[in-house]
Order: structure tokens, then C-alpha cells, then sequence
């Protein structure tokens, strides 16, 4: 489980490092928040922003019928979150 219930602090966009160390680690993960960078992402599971229990029924069936390896999960990133890529944003960002 990643990040969950963030918004009772008024956060409802974030950027986690355990999301990444998950995706990096080839592991599926549920979490609440918008993250651009895996909102389109098959091996993920959003939960509801608000008060509404996790539906552990919805996991179990998830985890039933998908099956992804660490291998898959980890290339579908590497491309966006390389130590690389983001570092290049950082550089043009205090290049600007």
C-alpha cells in the first residue's frame, strides 16, 4: 500500500518516494492520491479520496486476475522516473 488518506491534510496530488520504490521493486501498489506519473498505469489500484473503506474484495480479485512481473512494472517506468530523466528536469528547471 502506498500512499492512502492524504486528503485530510488537503493533499490530493503527490509525488511519493514509496510509490517509486515500489514501481522500481516490480511490486503493484494501492493509493489515493493523483500522480501523474501512474494514474494510466495497469498495476495499480486508486482508492477513493475520501472516507470510503478499501474494498478488500477489489484487491483480492485484482490480485487474481492480474499478473504482472517485477520485470514489467520496472520497465514501464524507467523510462519517465530514471535517475536521469529526472535529473535532467531539475537541471532545465534551474537553467529556466
Amino acid at each position: 500500500m502506498a500512499s492512502l488518506a492524504r486528503h485530510r491534510s488537503g493533499i490530493t496530488k503527490i509525488k511519493t518516494l514509496k510509490t517509486r520504490e515500489y514501481a522500481a521493486r516490480g511490486i503493484p501498489f494501492i493509493y489515493s492520491e493523483i500522480d501523474d506519473d501512474f494514474e494510466s498505469m495497469p498495476y495499480i489500484i486508486k482508492a477513493s479520496m475520501d472516507e470510503t473503506p478499501v474494498d478488500i474484495g477489489e484487491i483480492v480479485g485484482f490480485c487474481q486476475t492480474n499478473r504482472f512481473t517485477p520485470l514489467q512494472i520496472r520497465n514501464s517506468v524507467k523510462e519517465t522516473l530514471s535517475w536521469d530523466i529526472q535529473m535532467k528536469k531539475v537541471i532545465e528547471s534551474v537553467s529556466s
